[in-house]
């Protein structure tokens, strides 16, 4: 048994040994695909909706095919059969099917429509999914919305999990209805109600302080309870729309450039404008979290085959990415169907239709050097994508075929940056280990800690990074590293599970300054 002594940190937790574990035929620090779960012509169905959850432990997604279906991933392991932890089937759902999630494993959201009180009309429904409980496929709660409508729906979740937002329009009587709810009950704690015209994108701050969508041409602003703050006319509707996550910026595509408003005491203002090329229009767009870094899709409308992705810190004057896309004239429409950015605006990530050619259709860009870190080609079209809030994981929702064209399959694709200097190889299940490799460049030996998750990093003498584990309630695993700087470790799965807040962290010693990982690892038991 090591001695605490040996990691030269004042460590008061218990020092454990750790099971040998065998080398893995795939190694999770190369660039690639993770997994990939698809749809058959026998079990047809479509990717409609994705989101991370459980700091990016989690792969929570919604289909449809011959009958909605939930399905919850585990983003760790390298197969999809593995990574399968639960599917929820809803055969009499209709219309809208979306997810969203927080940072929480027991905050999964999804909404459904039923049949409703007319042919014309669906009832709505919010459920939480618990990615915890005993049986995940069944809700913690549900609540069906009061309006029945035929129309857009929509579903966000607060970034802490302890919101969840829901809207939801009805054509017939142009409302459109805004509930914010408890994620611990599904009570309501706040909501509105407003004649506006066709809900399109809907947008909200980290916290769901500050909600912004478009309905017709009209851009607005309300702050929660339905507080109107801004009212904008555009020239047309629009489905280029971004709010900033400290939701003091908001950008709006309109026609062949995007206005980029700030807030202040004032109200909203002008900020910046940045310009299409000719025949150029904003499709979709991404604010970081404090509204200095925009991602702007461009489509040509002329030549329907030309898309334009970009990427801006919007106090520069010129783009830190830009990546054209232009098919053959015998191609397919391209058309940019998904702009996203990580909370800190170091990551972005685009996906299209794609020109049914050999050209890429998805792209992981890093911003500080503009470099495409992954540039995919899918043999297929971009639905729907979720980017994890590190910039390293890249989940997919591909329909197999182009979009124009008919068919009734797709897949999800979690492709990983290959960046990550610690990885779970395994999901964690009760009665088992979990699988868990660490490898830095020069490292000798490597120290594993476990514990509850700090708020904050600690320091420690001159090692790289800081701690992120409560050192006193740590335990530490040693392992010595292979030629590449690796340690593999196997990790029994307590009795009754890891705490809700446990993680992981790796400490690297040898081959120049000690090291602690910058990557952290929260495995969710199953």
């Amino acid at each position: 048994m090591l001695q605490t002594s040996r990691l030269g940190l004042a460590f008061t937790g218990l020092v454990c040994s750790a099971l040998p574990l065998a080398a893995q035929s795939t190694t999770p620090f190369a660039v690639g695909e993770r997994w990939g779960a698809q749809a058959t012509s026998q079990d047809a169905w479509l990717p409609h909706s994705v989101s991370f959850g459980a700091s990016g432990e989690l792969v929570w997604s919604a289909t449809q095919g011959a009958h909605a279906r939930l399905l919850l991933f585990d983003s760790a392991p390298l197969d999809a059969t593995a990574a399968r932890r639960a599917s929820v089937d809803l055969p009499a759902a209709q219309g809208v099917l979306a997810v969203a999630a927080g940072r929480d494993a027991q905050a999964l959201f999804a909404l459904s429509q039923y049949p409703g009180p007319s042919p014309a009309q669906r009832w709505t429904q919010v459920a939480r999914y618990d990615a915890l409980s005993a049986d995940p496929t069944q809700p913690v709660w549900t609540r069906t919305l009061p309006l029945a409508a035929n129309g857009a729906a929509r579903v966000l979740c607060a970034r802490s999990s302890a919101q969840v937002l829901a809207a939801l329009y009805d054509q017939g009587s142009q409302v459109l209805a805004l509930e914010w709810l408890s994620a611990a009950d599904g009570s309501v704690v706040s909501s509105a109600t407003t004649i506006s015209g066709v809900l399109r994108p809907l947008v909200a701050s980290r916290e769901l302080e500050r909600v912004a969508f478009v309905a017709g041409a009209q851009a607005l602003v309300v702050a929660r309870g339905g507080g109107l703050e801004h009212v904008e006319d555009l020239a047309a509707p629009t489905h280029a729309f971004a709010l900033s996550g400290e939701g003091a910026r908001l950008a709006v595509g309109d026609g062949a450039r995007v206005r980029v408003l700030a807030r202040g005491a004032g109200g909203w203002s002008a900020l910046r404008e940045f310009d299409g090329a000719a025949n150029e229009v904003a499709t979709r767009l991404a604010l970081s979290d404090d509204g200095l870094t925009l991602a702007i899709g461009w489509w040509d409308a002329h030549d329907v085959r030309r898309v334009r992705f970009e990427l801006w810190r919007t106090d520069e004057l010129g783009p830190r990415y830009s990546r054209q896309l232009t098919g053959a004239s015998a191609s397919l429409q391209n058309f940019p169907e998904s702009v996203l950015l990580t909370p800190d605006g170091r990551r972005a990530a685009f996906g299209a239709w794609g020109s049914g050619d050999s050209a890429p259709e998805a792209f992981l860009v890093d911003a500080a050097s503009g470099l495409e870190l992954l540039a995919l080609d899918l043999a297929g079209s971009v639905r729907t994508a979720a980017l994890d809030e590190s910039g390293t994981r890249l989940a997919l929702g591909v329909k197999h075929g182009h979009a124009n064209l008919l068919g009734a399959t797709g897949g999800l694709r979690l492709f990983d940056s290959g960046e990550r200097d610690l990885q779970l190889l395994s999901s964690a299940v009760l009665g088992a280990n979990v699988h868990v490799a660490a490898r830095r460049s020069g490292a000798r030996r490597v120290y594993l800690i476990g514990g509850p998750l700090a708020a904050r990093a600690t320091p420690f003498g001159s090692a790289a990074g800081g701690l992120w584990i409560v050192r006193q309630f740590a335990q530490i695993w040693s392992r010595a590293a292979d030629p590449s700087g690796r340690a593999d470790f196997a990790l029994p799965v307590p009795a009754l599970g890891f705490p809700s807040d446990f993680a992981l962290q790796a400490y690297f010693r040898g081959g120049g300054a000690a090291a602690f990982s910058t990557s952290l690892a929260q495995p969710v038991v199953r």
